[in-house]
């Protein structure tokens, strides 16, 4: 039996749960963790495209997408990146 992490979602924060299995999971969690990267990274690729490059522009899109689940922050960004450059 061989003791491995696996990554499940409460809410909006990810936690990470202990679960013993006689097949290794490890595949499955570094594959969750690396496109959970892949997203955050194309969610920053669209902010630059659309010109928020401000620190306060910036810090503004971020901690308004903090708190989303991350599917809805990527098909958000654009919105709300708009709104933040729209304020000036």
């Amino acid at each position: 039996m061989t003791l491995v992490f696996t990554l499940r979602r409460f809410s909006t924060s990810p936690a990470v749960v202990l679960h013993a299995s006689s097949t290794s999971l490890q595949v499955s969690l570094f594959r969750e963790v690396y496109d959970e990267l892949e997203v955050r990274a194309a969610i920053i690729e669209r902010m630059v495209e659309l010109g928020v490059m401000e620190f306060y522009d910036v810090y503004s899109v971020i901690s308004t997408l903090h708190g989303m689940p991350i599917e809805e922050a990527y098909w958000g960004v654009d919105e709300i990146c708009r709104a933040v450059l729209g304020k000036h």
